[in-house]
């Protein structure tokens, strides 16, 4: 994908762009695959991680400086969040696994 875009004569650079719960919906698949409960290839990992974010509102914020209301660190540290991210993975697991692409 490319991540540099002209408005104009200005060019933008988008890699700095990051939605906060990508972070901790990968730490959740990580640990389905600790346990062993979800299959570990390509398909069905990328699968996970793109159902269980369509189920969470997106929270993007520029690396290098902060969301105008919480920090990375205190999303990714926030009990809710990581509530709502184990739940929305657990559900896109649920899926994944009645519909594998492998």
């Amino acid at each position: 994908m490319e991540n540099t875009y002209y408005f104009g004569n200005r060019e933008y650079d988008f890699t700095r762009l990051e939605n906060m719960w990508v972070k901790l919906i990968l730490e959740e698949i990580e640990m389905l695959l600790k346990k062993k409960e979800a299959c570990d290839c390509e398909d069905c990992i990328l699968d996970l991680a793109a159902l269980a974010l369509n189920k969470l509102s997106p929270k993007y914020w520029v690396s290098g400086a902060f969301n105008a209301f919480t920090s990375p660190s205190e999303f990714a540290a926030n009990p809710q969040n990581r509530k709502d991210a184990k739940q929305a993975v657990a559900q896109a697991l649920s899926l994944v696994k009645k519909n594998p692409h492998h």
